[in-house]
């Protein structure tokens, strides 16, 4: 490699790298590299040398990718001469609490991937380069305590941040993480979380993509806690529980939805099993998951006529009646439609034919159909 000067990314994953101490000499002349892909390998320590034992400093190394490898904690101090580098990512075999102090040395780091690492904290300190500049933290798979939420408020740059399947237990708190005002995409999904939303939920007024799906979390039917989100553009809520608002609500939403979610997001037998209100406001919606919700009334097709730009409709599971009926006027790009297992009795439309003209997929089954000989 001494000669690949201009060299800018290299990729040594899956090679049965291995072993405590890796010198990778050849990489002295690489001065313009900027990509360093070492994962799925064995290696247990890291150290950067020339050939005369002297530490080789990477200074335009952007890009490094230490995924599923043996390392541990000391890790970091391997790497502290990596003053320009802005991904990290190793997902390893680390253990016990991550202090953010020991990433200090990466003044320019903006994304940090430590997924499927058994963690127990991660500490996080106001004054550190990671709290000043990160944007993007994935910790999924880690075991994490519900504490952080309490202290990644300082933060101040993060846009992203995603814990799927952490062990998070119990309420949201009702501080720190809702002083995450830059924070675009966020991701609890897979955790034990429960209970009501906190009001300051409406802070986060920068959100694009909200995932809470296979909590515990009680969503009011009116969604006001997202009402004030006009940034937010899906929400995935699958899994968790609707119900009524100690008071009426009445307000129209800010928010557009392109996707929204709500599957197995089960009722009680005391709760109105109309659709949520919100959904009437809703004019840009691509893809709609209402699946297993035991929501009745005849079948929303104004849902079709208000989002011209709808490709996926999945009312699967809930107990729709009377026959399915469309507007003359309606001609759809939709692609798939699904409304299976509902109680809908009658004919097929003739005109679906003409007024699906995209349609490849159509779910009918488990219904009270009468199927006629052939479409219009």
């Amino acid at each position: 490699m001494r000669n690949l000067s201009s060299l800018k990314t290299l990729r040594l994953s899956s090679n049965q790298l291995e072993g405590r101490l890796l010198h990778i000499q050849g990489l002295s002349n690489l001065i313009n590299l900027k990509k360093l892909d070492l994962s799925e390998n064995q290696i247990e320590s890291l150290q950067f040398s020339k050939d005369g034992g002297r530490k080789l400093e990477l200074t335009h190394l952007k890009e490094l990718n230490l995924n599923s490898n043996l390392f541990n904690n000391s890790v970091f101090a391997s790497l502290n001469k990596l003053l320009n580098l802005k991904t990290l990512s190793i997902s390893n075999q680390l253990k016990g609490p991550i202090d953010t102090k020991d990433l200090d040395a990466f003044t320019s780091l903006r994304e940090l991937n430590m997924r499927a690492n058994e963690l127990i904290d991660f500490v996080i300190h106001k004054e550190s380069n990671v709290s000043r500049n990160v944007e993007e933290i994935y910790l999924d798979y880690s075991t994490l305590n519900t504490n952080i939420l309490q202290s990644i408020g300082v933060l101040v740059s993060l846009k992203t941040l995603s814990l799927y399947a952490c062990g998070l237990i119990g309420p949201l708190p009702n501080q720190g993480w809702c002083d995450l005002r830059n924070l675009e995409v966020l991701d609890v999904s897979g955790n034990a979380l429960e209970g009501m939303l906190p009001h300051c939920f409406s802070n986060l007024t920068a959100l694009r993509v909200l995932d809470i799906s296979r909590n515990h979390f009680q969503i009011p039917l009116s969604f006001a806690p997202f009402a004030n989100l006009s940034n937010l553009k899906a929400l995935l809520s699958n899994e968790n529980k609707m119900v009524t608002e100690p008071s009426f609500y009445t307000s129209i939403p800010k928010f557009q939805f392109e996707v929204i979610s709500l599957s197995k997001c089960i009722t009680s037998q005391q709760l109105s099993r109309k659709l949520p209100t919100f959904l009437y406001y809703q004019y840009d919606l691509r893809y709609v998951d209402l699946s297993h919700n035991n929501f009745s009334g005849t079948v929303p097709s104004w849902l079709l006529e208000n989002n011209t730009k709808l490709e996926d409709l999945i009312l699967k599971g809930n107990s729709f009646t009377s026959p399915l009926s469309f507007s003359s006027a309606l001609i759809s790009n939709v692609s798939s439609i699904d409304i299976s297992e509902n109680k809908i009795q009658g004919q097929i439309p003739t005109s679906t034919c003409s007024t699906f003209p995209h349609l490849s997929r159509l779910f009918l089954s488990k219904n009270l159909l009468k199927v006629i000989s052939h479409f219009v």
